[in-house]
């Protein structure tokens, strides 16, 4: 998870935010923006199935910081703002990958992301809500994230 900034008027064009793997049959995980949206895809390699959670375009605004948090419970991967849920979809067993993590990215050196990133945590541990909207900087009340202006 982490905090993004995508820059103003920059290309809709596909940006790796975190990679590790190429995603070509091996173990890889992916995410990235091509509309102002994310992406995130896992993948074993010895599994057929993949995970691939998208959100919908334009939710990432050019411009403000953006705090984007992935949690895989291992049944439910979950796609949280600003603190907020955002996305859900079928979550799984990663296992450890081998591959070196690269940020701004792809392994191959291709898909660079058009922005700032900051504060990239990588947790062994599915985080709940409310620790989430804490690591976007802001309160949890009434069942809701409350961000500071």
């Amino acid at each position: 998870m982490g905090r993004g900034l995508p820059e103003h008027n920059a290309p809709l064009v596909t940006g790796s935010t975190v990679s590790r793997g190429t995603g070509n049959m091996d173990d890889n995980v992916l995410m990235n923006t091509t509309c102002g949206n994310m992406q995130l895809i896992f993948s074993r390699k010895d599994v057929q199935n993949s995970t691939n959670l998208t959100s919908a375009c334009g939710v990432i605004p050019a411009g403000p910081w953006t705090h984007i948090a992935y949690v895989n419970d291992g049944r439910t991967l979950t796609l949280y703002i600003n603190g907020a849920l955002t996305s859900t979809g079928p979550g799984g067993f990663l296992g450890p990958l081998r591959s070196d993590l690269f940020i701004g990215r792809r392994e191959q050196g291709v898909f660079p992301f058009a922005g700032a990133m900051d504060e990239i945590l990588w947790w062994r541990e599915a985080r709940t809500q409310a620790q989430i909207c804490g690591d976007a900087g802001g309160s949890w009340s009434g069942g809701r994230c409350l961000l500071r202006p």
